[in-house]
């Protein structure tokens, strides 16, 4: 922002000494002509088409002093000077950083420096501090670049050096670059070792697996493990169940699991194949083997009740009638103020003494705001930046009578559910967690918020999944959570 400041006042010093000498100079010479009222319009002019020329002059300056240095770190680079490069490259981002671009062009041209940057940093065997910051900067504004991503999160990956920030940055390359096998097959396997099963990752698993392929098959099998364990029974596990018994993972649980599907989730159109391949491989086993099979896992949650019409167009339309009312009681009075408006401009403009007025006013009107803005950026360059220390938020717990809550999601390990709970706060959600007991196991619960009817909350639901915030709901009754 400073540097900006600093651009910004230097044209304006320029363009008032440079044109204030040039309208000395050319404006005595016109005044005869156009009179004495009307020699602030060429001078505006002057000062306006110097402060742009100005402008153009520095913009062309910096590029060519940029594309110089550009050059010459690549040359250094292919010659083995990689300490001349690297300071090379650091002169080209301190001309960045100065005040001789306007912020307009500083924005779209200082992609290609950075891109160029963190290829060289890429490139590079040993990697301080410093390059790695500039990586993950770069990655963080441009995660769509297929190149720098692609390579990143391979030498990240095989030095182990993956942490959890890193792990947001691989996220966020993720849902950048969703045709990018390399990519979502990595974030595949890294979501599986930490066995995440929620919507972010669930999304990946499902971009892998579309894509086949002997990757998609190695996935397929340790995702359907992971589904066991938590107890799974819905329809995509289904396809998951029959995906990895065809890829030659442990039949035994898998026909559990599959078992299970077919006897929790109901049929339809959709899902018509999936269950004619389920029953064809279950066919002939124990009817009392298949009932026990599904005690091990959790029935699917039941699909929330949507209304067939929802009247959106109601307050729409009533806040058109308001307007045309008010539009139509108004008219009136506004042809009176613009009579009114006209009258005044008339007497304005013959009358000498008012004329002056108003030129002497707006002289002193522009010297008050060149005056302003002058001491505005002096201060602003004195100024140094102040650090801003972001206060951490506390969500208090709040005291209510509403009955109804929706649950969003269901762990047997209590840590997966406090990590869901943090992941669903950090996005400004009231969520928590409450414990439940069942059929010998316990369950850590995930809910969001609380309503007064069933209404409200599953609006709030079905919102929440738009935004793709969560992956399904369901209603519950509500009690006080952790």
């Amino acid at each position: 922002m400073i540097q900006t400041f600093r651009n910004i006042s230097f044209r304006i010093w320029f363009s008032l000494v440079t044109g204030g000498l040039i309208c000395f100079w050319f404006l005595p010479s016109i005044q005869g002509q156009i009179g004495l009222k009307w020699l602030i319009l060429p001078a505006f002019s002057i000062l306006l088409f110097i402060y742009l020329i100005t402008g153009w002059i520095m913009n062309w300056t910096g590029k060519r002093m940029v594309e110089r240095l550009t050059r010459e770190a690549e040359i250094w680079e292919r010659d083995s000077g990689v300490h001349e490069a690297e300071e090379s490259f650091k002169k080209a981002v301190c001309v960045y950083e100065s005040f001789i671009f306007s912020p307009g062009l500083k924005k779209k041209s200082s992609f290609d420096l950075t891109g160029k940057i963190a290829r060289f940093y890429l490139a590079r065997p040993l990697k301080d501090l410093d390059s790695e910051i500039f990586i993950v900067s770069y990655l963080k504004s441009h995660p769509e670049d297929k190149e720098v991503a692609e390579n990143w999160l391979r030498q990240i990956a095989a030095k182990g050096l993956l942490g959890r920030g890193k792990r947001g940055l691989a996220a966020r390359i993720g849902e950048a670059q969703p045709e990018n096998s390399p990519i979502q097959i990595f974030l595949a396997r890294l979501y599986l070792t930490d066995q995440r099963t929620d919507f972010e990752a669930l999304q990946t698993y499902r971009r892998v697996l579309n894509k086949g392929g002997n990757q998609a098959l190695s996935v397929v099998k340790e995702l359907s493990a992971v589904f066991i364990s938590e107890g799974r029974a819905d329809e995509w596990a289904l396809q998951v169940y029959l995906g990895a018994l065809k890829a030659g993972a442990d039949e035994e649980n898998l026909i559990k699991g599959i078992a299970a599907c077919i006897q929790w989730v109901p049929e339809t159109e959709r899902n018509a194949p999936l269950f004619k391949k389920a029953r064809s491989l279950i066919a002939g086993i124990n009817d009392d083997f298949l009932n026990h099979a599904k005690e091990a896992f959790n029935p699917p949650p039941p699909e929330p009740v949507i209304p067939e019409k929802i009247s959106i167009l109601l307050p729409v339309a009533k806040g058109l009638k308001r307007m045309i009312a008010f539009s139509g009681r108004s008219k009136k009075a506004g042809r009176d103020r613009l009579k009114n408006v006209k009258r005044s401009f008339l007497m304005i403009r013959g009358s000498k003494k008012a004329r002056r007025i108003i030129f002497v006013s707006a002289l002193a009107v522009l010297a008050i705001g060149i005056g302003f803005l002058v001491i505005n950026t002096v201060g602003h360059l004195a100024k140094k930046p102040q650090q801003v220390v972001e206060k951490p938020i506390t969500i208090k717990p709040v005291k209510t009578k509403d009955r109804f809550t929706i649950q969003v999601a269901s762990y047997q390990n209590v840590e997966r559910a406090k990590k869901m709970v943090s992941k669903l706060k950090a996005q400004g959600q009231d969520a928590f967690w409450v414990t439940a007991v069942g059929k010998n196991k316990k369950w850590f619960q995930v809910k969001l918020s609380h309503f007064p009817d069933k209404k409200s909350a599953r609006a709030f639901g079905e919102s929440l999944k738009k935004k793709g915030i969560i992956d399904d709901f369901f209603i519950d009754n509500y009690k006080k959570g952790q």
